[in-house]
């Protein structure tokens, strides 16, 4: 009997560019969701969506993909979905970012679970998680690290 074993390659996608006039680089969690109403257009989402945001050794941002969509009130994410972007990336660390559609920005007891989650995979695989921001609409957001909620 023979056996047939596959040879893979994975590879990035750029999916879209976005121009800007200014830069982004992340300092603090204004920075970030600067970005995230500025370029993402995350408080734009019907639906809650959530994004992985991959950032370099300069804090630069590289670029973002979006994780999952789900209905009005949830979306599910994993962390074999969010660092496999990350790893693709080369990123130095990442930010986590989803918006809630009821426009207030509160996290949810799953929020700060599934966050910490993140938080330890992570850890294990070197590529720490500077922040997650809850968004909420253009000018309500919440940073769950400043909220030391991870």
């Amino acid at each position: 009997m023979k056996y047939e074993y596959q040879k893979y390659k994975l590879e990035i996608v750029r999916e879209q560019t976005f121009e800007s006039e200014q830069s982004y680089f992340i300092k603090n969690s204004e920075d970030i969701f600067k970005y995230l109403t500025d370029i993402c257009r995350l408080h734009k989402n019907p639906n809650e969506v959530f994004l992985a945001i991959a950032i370099n050794a300069k804090g630069e941002i590289i670029g973002f993909t979006t994780v999952s969509v789900g209905d009005l009130c949830s979306t599910t994410t994993h962390p074999r979905e969010v660092y496999k972007f990350a790893i693709c990336c080369n990123a130095g660390s990442v930010v986590f970012a989803h918006n809630h559609p009821s426009e207030d920005p509160v996290p949810s007891d799953t929020d700060i679970q599934t966050t910490k989650r993140l938080s330890e995979a992570g850890k294990l695989l070197g590529i720490p998680v500077l922040d997650h921001l809850l968004v909420g609409n253009e000018t309500s957001y919440i940073s769950m690290k400043r909220e030391d909620l991870f």
